[in-house]
C-alpha cells in the first residue's frame, strides 16, 4: 500500500508534468505534422519520470539497496525509452527526430527538478532529526 508521501509525490509530479502543455499551441506551430512525435517524447519521459520518481520515493529511508536500485533502475528506464523512441523518430526523418527530442526534454525537465528539489528538502529534513 502506497503511503501519504508516496501518493503526494505522485500527484504533484504528475501535476507538474503537465507545466509544458502551456507551450502545446507554440509547439504546434512549429512541428506542424511532427507533433503527435513530440506529445510522445513528452508522455513517454514525464510517466517515467513519474513512476521512477515513485519507486524513489517509497524506498527512500529504509535499509538495503531498495533506494540505489530505484535510482538506477529510473534512470536506465528514462534512457532506454528516449533511445527507443529517438530511435523510432530518426526512421522516419530529421524534423520528426527534433520532435520527439523536444517532447523529451519537456516531459523530463518538470519531473527531474521537481524530484531534485523533493529529495533536496527530504535530506534536509532527515539532517534536522539527528
Amino acid at each position: 500500500m502506497p503511503s501519504a508521501e508516496h501518493k503526494r509525490f505522485v500527484f504533484l509530479a504528475a501535476l507538474l508534468s503537465l507545466t509544458p502543455i502551456v507551450c502545446l499551441p507554440w509547439a504546434a506551430r512549429i512541428f506542424g505534422t511532427e507533433l503527435p512525435w513530440a506529445l510522445g517524447g513528452w508522455l513517454v519521459l514525464a510517466v517515467a519520470g513519474v513512476v521512477a520518481g515513485g519507486w524513489l520515493v517509497s524506498s527512500h529511508g529504509k535499509p538495503g539497496n531498495g533506494f540505489m536500485g530505484a535510482l538506477v533502475g529510473g534512470m536506465l528506464a528514462r534512457m532506454v525509452l528516449t533511445v527507443a523512441g529517438m530511435g523510432a523518430a530518426m526512421t522516419a526523418g530529421k524534423p520528426t527526430m527534433w520532435a520527439f527530442a523536444a517532447g523529451a526534454v519537456a516531459g523530463f525537465l518538470p519531473v527531474m527538478v521537481f524530484e531534485l528539489i523533493w529529495f533536496y528538502r527530504a535530506s534536509r529534513k532527515d539532517a534536522a532529526r539527528a
